[in-house]
């Protein structure tokens, strides 16, 4: 009810109040209803009753504005309305309409938790993460499909649309498709739209509460090195299944021809029995090298293998010995450079097998009369780098990034016939991994090739080692 409203009644209670006042008084003196006191009487009171209705009416004007005013003031300063600074004859009301604000205040505080917490996981994720409506306006996005989608960062904040920002990218159409379609969809994205990586979208529709469709979501996964990976897997078992199989058939073929009559002639048996004994250390060469990678390989290898204070100088001396015999063979003088005594902690053994592997593999490739030398080297950054020098043939640039992979070889042919398994390298690789180290190598053409293995420097009555490599064994096949 309006102050306007109130005011009316009170002037209507008024006169109402005066008429029957002035009907009790006539009553009791009959002289005021007809006497000359009669009619003035009655109009005086409608008059008094009129003005006291006016007055009536300001007063209640006044008091619904203090209330209105009252109530503005709490709703401006608390962001709700008090309940004792509700008017009394709507305090129940107001009571209710502040309990049910609080219960809202607190649904909306929640689920602005509950957005900010899920919006901070996709962000994030390691995975990409673009969602879209019908429009195919981004809704979210994160920073991992911006950088795996090489998508403009526009989108990071929301709203853009994709056909505008990003009309022929395959995420548009791949998520225009799974939106007209009205079913999840997955594919694989390979390609310079994607740099060069090979990722992994899963699509999935955005539905309301009634089950239409509102948009969709795609989910980003780089797959590119599980893929490699794969390849990698497929390529060693061809290349284990080749390897064996060259000693095998020479074995099958020469024991064949000694039981078709060839032990008859004693020395051509002689001949074929030393081939075979020949393949069968082959054999043996190739197998012995599977079982070491497949050791070094292992996930706690590091923790399974004893370390040790190791002065580098002496693998190197050991390593030298074995193979002293067979650089002067081909009359390839070995020497040793730098500072011997710097000092690794590691496996002895499995150093000496590395430095034998490249030691051996520069006698391989370098010319009759030439030099190895092999160099020990204190980095600045506290690693011990161990490199050796030859000045054979050199190696191709196209061929280097490969140089460490399982029976990858340069030389096919002059491989198999000095007697390599075409895992020296990669052992090489492992054994270096394992201490924390990496590998390299630089090579010219006609000048010759560097090999190195770089290892996490020892000090010496500490148990601190310096210079450790930050490289993942995954990530060299």
């Amino acid at each position: 009810m309006t102050a306007r409203e109130t005011g009316l009644i009170g002037v209507t209670l008024a006169a109402s109040t005066g008429v029957a006042a002035w009907l009790a008084l006539s009553t009791v003196a009959p002289v005021l209803q007809g006497g000359p006191m009669g009619m003035p009487g009655s109009l005086l009171a409608i008059a008094a009753g009129t003005v006291a209705g006016i007055l009536w009416q300001g007063a209640a004007e006044r008091w619904r504005r203090e209330e209105n005013r009252r109530v503005a003031a709490s709703l401006s300063r608390h962001g709700r309305v008090r309940p004792e600074d509700w008017p009394p004859s709507l305090g129940e009301i107001g009571e209710a309409t502040s309990r049910l604000l609080t219960e809202r205040d607190a649904e909306i505080q929640h689920l602005l938790t509950e957005q900010s917490r899920t919006l901070s996981v996709i962000r994030g994720m390691s995975e990409g993460v673009v969602a879209v409506n019908r429009n195919l306006e981004v809704l979210t996005a994160n920073s991992a499909a911006v950088r795996l989608l090489e998508l403009p960062e526009t989108i990071l904040g929301g709203g853009a649309s994709l056909r505008e920002t990003a009309p022929k990218h395959p995420l548009t159409a791949f998520l225009g498709r799974m939106l007209a379609e009205g079913n999840e969809q997955s594919a694989e994205l390979e390609g310079p739209n994607v740099g060069g990586r090979t990722l992994q979208l899963l699509g999935s529709l955005l539905r309301d509460e009634a089950g239409n469709r509102t948009g969709a979501v795609a989910v980003i996964n780089d797959i590119t090195r599980l893929r490699r990976l794969e390849r990698v897997r497929r390529d060693f078992v061809a290349n284990v299944s080749h390897e064996l199989r060259t000693p095998i058939t020479s074995i099958k073929g020469f024991v064949e021809t000694l039981l078709d009559g060839g032990l008859e002639d004693r020395e051509q048996a002689e001949h074929f029995l030393k081939i075979v004994a020949r393949q069968a250390d082959r054999l043996d060469a190739i197998l012995g090298d599977l079982l070491t990678l497949s050791r070094l390989e292992e996930g706690d290898a590091r923790q399974v293998i004893e370390m040790t204070p190791v002065r580098l100088g002496q693998p190197v001396d050991n390593a030298l010995q074995l193979l002293e015999s067979r650089a002067a063979g081909r009359g390839i003088r070995l020497e040793i450079e730098g500072n011997p005594d710097l000092m690794v902690r590691g496996s002895a053994a499995l150093l000496e097998q590395a430095v034998i592997n490249l030691v051996d593999n520069a006698i391989k490739y370098s010319s009759p009369g030439g030099v190895v030398r092999v160099e020990v080297a204190g980095e600045e950054d506290g690693r011990v780098a161990l490199r050796v020098h030859d000045d054979g043939c050199g190696i191709p640039a196209e061929h280097v990034p490969r140089l460490f992979e399982r029976f990858y070889r340069v030389d096919k042919a002059r491989s198999r016939s000095e007697g390599g398994t075409g895992l020296g390298l990669a052992i090489v690789k492992h054994v270096a991994l394992v201490h924390g180290g990496r590998v390299g190598v630089t090579s010219t053409p006609g000048v010759g090739s560097v090999f190195s293995m770089e290892l996490p420097g020892y000090v010496p009555g500490t148990d601190t080692e310096t210079g450790m490599a930050q490289q993942d064994a995954g990530d060299i096949p």
